[in-house]
Formats: structure tokens, sequence, C-alpha cells
């Protein structure tokens, strides 16, 4: 008599319109509160744009002996960074890796990249740290500079391969699940 009263099973949409916001309302990844995030990788992407930009100036400020822009900028790269950085753990590694149980292949792959970010974010820190703790003078500049390339090097080469590899499989998380989803009902 009160059936209507019974929640409904959550039927996910046919077309890819509204599949992400469908996903994000049902799921979570399991074992935790993380919603899939149909922005997530454009905020990525963008917070990818402003590191590197605001890098290129940290090493421009080096280059033209500009040591007093040096520090103000690193902080505000330090800042972006650890922002970025937590926001990707939790969101991307957390939810795909709890996400692809059953795909151990895409799982292996998720988890070598968080080992590996998590070694270029602690060369990263302490890059920071050294170079933040006291003012770099004009004599330290050819050094300062040296270690600079090789962490943006690295960090250039993370980004396009994150943007390649981690945001494509996070895009087609909503696809994956839809089809799971279906196959369940079905069952």
């Amino acid at each position: 008599m009160f059936g209507f009263w019974r929640k409904q099973a959550a039927v996910p949409p046919t077309s890819d319109l509204g599949l992400s916001t469908w996903l994000a309302d049902q799921t979570c990844a399991p074992g935790t509160h993380i919603s899939y995030d149909p922005h997530l990788v454009d905020k990525l992407k963008h917070d990818h744009q402003e590191l590197e930009h605001l890098f290129l100036a940290i090493i421009h400020a080096g280059n033209q002996l500009q040591v007093q822009n040096i520090k103000p900028l690193m902080q505000r790269f330090h800042i972006l960074f650890n922002n970025h950085v937590l926001q990707e753990y939790i969101k991307l590694y957390v939810y795909l890796d709890t996400s692809l149980r059953d795909e151990p292949e895409r799982q292996y792959t998720i988890r070598q990249c968080r080992r590996e970010m998590r070694h270029i974010g602690k060369a990263v820190r302490g890059f920071l740290h050294k170079w933040e703790e006291s003012p770099i003078t004009i004599d330290e500049v050819p050094q300062f500079l040296k270690e600079a390339q090789r962490i943006g090097v690295v960090l250039g080469k993370r980004f396009k391969m994150e943007e390649a590899k981690l945001f494509e499989i996070y895009k087609l998380y909503p696809r994956m699940a839809q089809e799971h989803a279906a196959l369940s009902l079905s069952n």
C-alpha cells in the first residue's frame, strides 16, 4: 500500500547527458564518502597550469637576479602545490583506488602513480623548504636555478603523465560505473 515510500533503485541515464551528475549523486567510492566529481579533472588541469606558471615565474626571477621576488613566488607555489596534492590524493587516487577494486591492472597503475607522486612531492617539498628557509643571495642563484630546473622537469613530466593517463581513467569511470550498474540491475 505504501510501496511508493520505498527507495527506488537508482537507474543511470541512458545518454552521456547527466551521467556525471547522476554518478556524483549516486556513487561514493566503496568504504568512503568520496563521490565522483565531474569537474575534478578540469580543476586539477587548471592547478597544473597555475603551478607551471608560478614555477616559470620563480625561474624567471632567478634568471633576472630578482632574488627579492623568489621567496614570495615560492610561498605561493608551495601553498598551491600542497592544496593540489591533497585534493589529488583524496579525490583522485583514493577514489580510483577504491572504485577500481575489480580492475587490478588499472588499480595497480593508480597505486604506482600514487607512490611515484609521494616521492616527487617529497623532493619538491624538500626543495621548497631548503630555499624558503632563508633569503637567497645572488651567489646562491646558480645553485638554486640548477635545482629548480631539475624539479621543473620532473613536475612537467608528471603533469603530462597525469593528464594523459590518470585523468583519462577518472573521466572514463562514469561510463564504467554506468555499465556496472546496468549489469547489476539486470541480474
